[in-house]
């Protein structure tokens, strides 16, 4: 099992590797993970093509338990994902990763919902009550204040719906961490709630 201040610097050095443009190899023999998994983090994302989490933390087969979803909301199905990592797999570090240029987060900032698929709109609906979290909605031309506030109410969210999640955390064995990954140069920012 590793600890999750070792896992937040394996994301680091793997993400500073991506961006250096030195991949990872895949392994020679895939049998090695038939047996199980043990990933180092569990890793909430947004569903982008563009966000392609291995490769931007270079990391291998079984290194992530990823859980991907438009706008990287937390609703229960995500939650209990998460919740597995960490009670079943041994994950003791929990990433929200948001994103520039996220689509969801745009289209939660704008006004019109004509277009969006109605199967979106609850999509749409949590990414904005995160947005309103503080009593001010960012301006539609912040798109990064609204995408860090977003991953910001959901790290917020899994830890109040999460009683697993609430007494890893407090008893410091787990983290929960927020992240922006910027599509444009490749870097990952992490930060605290």
């Amino acid at each position: 099992m590793v600890s999750h201040k070792e896992a937040l610097r394996r994301l680091i050095e793997g993400n500073e590797r991506f961006r250096a443009k030195q991949p990872l190899l895949p392994p020679d023999d895939l049998s090695q993970y038939v047996a199980g998994q043990a990933p180092i983090a569990a890793v909430l994302s947004c569903a982008d093509s563009r966000v392609p989490l291995e490769l931007i933390f270079n990391q291998s087969v079984g290194a992530l338990f990823v859980v991907r979803v438009a706008g990287n909301i937390a609703g229960d199905s995500q939650i209990g994902s998460l919740e597995f990592a960490v009670n079943n797999l041994g994950c003791n570090l929990v990433v929200v990763l948001g994103h520039t240029h996220c689509g969801a987060v745009k289209a939660a900032l704008g006004n019109d919902d004509s277009g969006v698929p109605p199967s979106m709109l609850p999509i749409l609906a949590e990414i904005r009550t995160g947005l309103r979290g503080n009593g001010t909605k960012p301006e539609p031309a912040d798109g990064f204040a609204a995408t860090k506030q977003n991953v910001v109410h959901t790290q917020n969210k899994i830890l109040s719906a999460s009683t697993i999640l609430q007494h890893e955390t407090t008893a410091q064995t787990t983290a929960v961490v927020g992240g922006l990954y910027d599509i444009e140069s490749g870097k990952v920012d992490f930060f605290d709630s």
